[in-house]
């Protein structure tokens, strides 16, 4: 068949993407919660289905996951689908990676992204919250800044405004609360530079490495780790439920597979400041979710917050895509060539 010359807003496709992985992450605290409560607390159930509510959705402290075995099983399903599709799209050779790089994903991508869950959960315990989600959101300003001093990302005043804009709607969404210790806020901030080296790494440590077998990888060393750090703990046990156990997998499946699979693209894409800033949808589905399934309240500070992050999203979309397409014009006054892929 002959081949046609189409052209492809990279740039655009990596927005996308990482719309739809905060999307993911936007959804997998609700399950987190199923998850680390051993149910669905009942006042919900009541909500969705009244009196006659099924009995075996209903949290049970019992059938509850410690937060360090909720993220090593969320890593397991991660990989299992990772490598299902791996084999089903015959990709299963590109599962050969040079040590180096290896490491280099096992460390700097799982084990950062492993660290990140486990510092946030441990800041929850001492601090409110809605100050640990404040404190986490400076990722970005991490991402942004390394990025332009280390790696020669581009910055202007716009991604200033947005990443403005952004971290103020993260303060307002967020509920500020009391810290109990200062452990709390350490956590939270160390939180942020692993997160933040979680993105960085995606886009210059193992980008040439195709992005299923990352995604493989990252949730393999992810998973290692966290079994490892439940075992130390005596806290690894089976889940003790069906829905727990459906959780589990849901989270696997939206947060460890497709969530880190889309974000890896839109990092590759972007670069890891925009990739980092966009990510701040994240707490917008999260509260969109916690309305619209759960039936939660929501203050005007937070609409006001939403509407803040949206803007600045917005702001560093449209930034974003019209730089793209202002170097296709100039590739294309050079060498038409430049711009387009052949598809079959």
């Amino acid at each position: 068949m002959e081949k046609t010359p189409v052209k492809v807003n990279i740039k655009l496709f990596g927005v996308i993407a990482v719309i739809l992985s905060s999307m993911c992450y936007g959804i997998t605290p609700s399950l987190t919660s199923i998850i680390q409560g051993g149910g669905i607390e009942k006042n919900v159930l009541m909500g969705i289905f009244g009196e006659s509510y099924p009995r075996f959705l209903e949290a049970d402290a019992k059938n509850a996951l410690s937060s360090t075995t909720a993220v090593t099983y969320t890593m397991l399903f991660g990989l299992i689908s990772a490598f299902l599709i791996l084999l089903f799209k015959k990709k299963a050779p590109k599962l050969k990676v040079r040590p180096k790089k290896l490491v280099s994903i096992g460390f700097l991508g799982g084990g950062a992204y492993f660290l990140t869950l486990l510092f946030m959960s441990f800041s929850y315990l001492s601090m409110d919250n809605g100050a640990a989600v404040v404190l986490h959101s400076t990722h970005m300003v991490l991402a942004v800044l390394f990025g332009a001093l280390i790696f020669r990302e581009g910055f202007s005043i716009q991604k200033l405004i947005a990443l403005v804009l952004s971290f103020f709607g993260i303060y307002l969404v967020s509920s500020f609360g009391g810290v109990d210790s200062f452990l709390g806020p350490l956590f939270a901030l160390l939180s942020a530079v692993t997160y933040a080296t979680y993105f960085l790494a995606g886009k210059y440590a193992y980008s040439d490495i195709d992005s299923f077998a990352v995604t493989f990888y990252i949730n393999a060393s992810a998973f290692i780790i966290g079994a490892i750090t439940a075992l130390i703990e005596g806290a690894l046990k089976f889940p003790g439920s069906f829905v727990v156990f459906i959780a589990v997998a849901l989270k696997g499946l939206i947060g460890g597979l497709f969530g880190v699979l889309l974000m890896q693209y839109g990092i590759r894409a972007l670069g890891a400041g925009t990739s980092s800033m966009l990510s701040m949808l994240e707490p917008v589905i999260a509260t969109l979710v916690g309305v619209f399934i759960w039936n939660e309240r929501v203050s005007l500070n937070a609409v006001m917050g939403c509407v803040l992050i949206i803007l600045s999203s917005l702001l560093l979309i449209f930034f974003t895509i019209s730089i793209h397409s202002s170097h296709e014009n100039d590739a294309q006054k050079a060498d038409p060539d430049d711009v387009t892929i052949d598809r079959m």
